[in-house]
């Protein structure tokens, strides 16, 4: 909880708010919930899942022209390495390092 809590407090608990719509197969419910805070000026989105299972994301709920991606293992705090997304396609699938744990991915736009 301590490396969310660090996540959450560095792009500001003010600054997010819960945004479901930016999961576009978004039919994980119960120990499946995948959830998602998105920056009030579009700029960052972190999702959770549970259980490692893959997801689609609206690209449209950023903003910028440069889209990276990035996991966190938030029983770890190791972040993976950062990925640039191709911004042309307005949804791109995301599948966590490992399935089985959970993950938190961090999309940020410039």
């Amino acid at each position: 909880m301590g490396y969310l809590r660090k996540l959450i407090e560095q792009y500001g608990l003010n600054n997010l708010r819960p945004d479901r719509n930016v999961i576009t197969n978004n039919s994980f419910f119960g120990e499946n919930y995948i959830g998602a805070l998105r920056a009030k000026d579009g700029s960052v989105v972190l999702i959770y899942t549970p259980v490692g299972e893959s997801f689609k994301v609206s690209l449209t709920k950023l903003t910028g022209k440069e889209i990276s991606a990035r996991w966190l293992n938030p029983s770890t705090g190791a972040y993976s390495n950062t990925e640039r997304i191709d911004t042309k396609s307005l949804i791109a699938e995301f599948t966590p390092p490992v399935k089985g744990n959970d993950w938190i991915l961090v999309l940020e736009s410039k």
